[in-house]
């Protein structure tokens, strides 16, 4: 007997944004010492920077991050699938950093993102990696967007 997952219409599926959007909300609602020492939550301008590197590389076909933060209020963004990942990281003042590996997990990008024209080609790089992965994640597990309902 095998399990048949039905795809809900496409106004009830969820996006990579509102679902990148409510796990950030509960990082920067963290209490200052979440961690039972004294780390701070994600910082107001680490949330605004990550969230607008997410918008960047994601479209509504994307497949979904997941965010955590560290420990000095910084926030890291990352997809995986395999051995392909991409990740978006950024410490506390804002300054950030994108990573990405293709699908055999070779590094193709791991650098500094300075929010300028020179970002461009980084963010396009990162972009067209994530849009590798989820078109693989599609194809394997059409229904993948089920699991996030």
């Amino acid at each position: 007997m095998s399990a048949v997952i039905e795809q809900g219409n496409a106004e009830d599926q969820p996006d990579p944004w509102a679902y990148a959007e409510r796990q950030l909300k509960d990082l920067t609602s963290l209490p200052d010492g979440w961690d039972g020492e004294d780390a701070p939550p994600v910082s107001p301008m680490a949330a605004k920077r990550v969230m607008r590197l997410i918008r960047a590389i994601t479209d509504s076909n994307s497949v979904f991050p997941t965010l955590v933060t560290d420990y000095e209020g910084g926030v890291t963004a990352e997809w995986r699938s395999g051995r392909q990942r991409v990740a978006i990281e950024i410490d506390s003042t804002g300054e950030a950093y994108l990573y990405a590996n293709d699908p055999e997990g070779n590094s193709v990008l791991e650098d500094l993102v300075p929010f300028n024209q020179e970002a461009y080609r980084k963010v396009r790089i990162a972009r067209n990696e994530l849009s590798r992965m989820s078109a693989r994640v599609s194809r394997i597990n059409p229904n993948w967007r089920c699991l996030f309902q």
